[in-house]
């Protein structure tokens, strides 16, 4: 599931907030994958995972290659907030992407949602939700908490799983104060 950042500021993910993730990941190319995208007037519609393989090593001389990984769809809504990212990973064998899974996103006043769907390949369509994280920020901004639900079967309610607490900085003690409870 998704980990958004807990402050009001970044609570929020937007194209702008997809922009910078994906320039950021790209830029480091001494990771395990190299990053490419689709980008559309600054917004990135689509990301693409290739992982690094070596195929050969001669003195000092590296020969690698990308090999498909994941690919991420990006889908706004009409105040360039993320609605939905749908994953897919790479079928090496048809030379084909297929779906994985796809994140919701819901954003109320107080209260921002996300839910996780894996890909049914029966029904070829997104099975309900099976995941779900709230992320909730007080008025007055000094406490945030973050609740995970799961879904163990269709058609059954979701069932709390964690919730955790994030309290404002003891700025004296420069300590952040959580509490989980299960």
């Amino acid at each position: 599931m998704c980990l958004l950042a807990l402050t009001s500021q970044a609570q929020t993910i937007t194209k702008e907030t997809v922009y910078q993730t994906y320039m950021d990941a790209a830029s480091d190319s001494n990771g395990e994958y190299a990053y490419n995208a689709e980008i559309v007037d600054g917004v990135v519609n689509a990301q693409y995972v290739y992982r690094k393989e070596i195929l050969s090593v001669h003195g000092n001389q590296t020969a690698e290659t990308l090999k498909p990984h994941l690919k991420h769809c990006y889908h706004y809504d009409g105040q360039g907030r993320l609605q939905k990212r749908t994953t897919l990973y790479w079928n090496a064998e048809n030379n084909q992407w297929h779906n994985a899974y796809q994140l919701t996103y819901t954003y109320l006043p107080s209260q921002n949602i996300v839910e996780c769907s894996q890909w049914n390949i029966r029904t070829n369509s997104f099975k309900v939700p099976s995941e779900k994280m709230t992320y909730e920020l007080t008025s007055d901004n000094a406490e945030t908490s973050v609740a995970s639900y799961i879904r163990k079967k269709s058609g059954q309610e979701f069932q709390l799983d964690y919730v955790m607490t994030i309290q404002a900085p003891m700025l004296q003690e420069g300590i952040l104060m959580t509490s989980i409870q299960r």
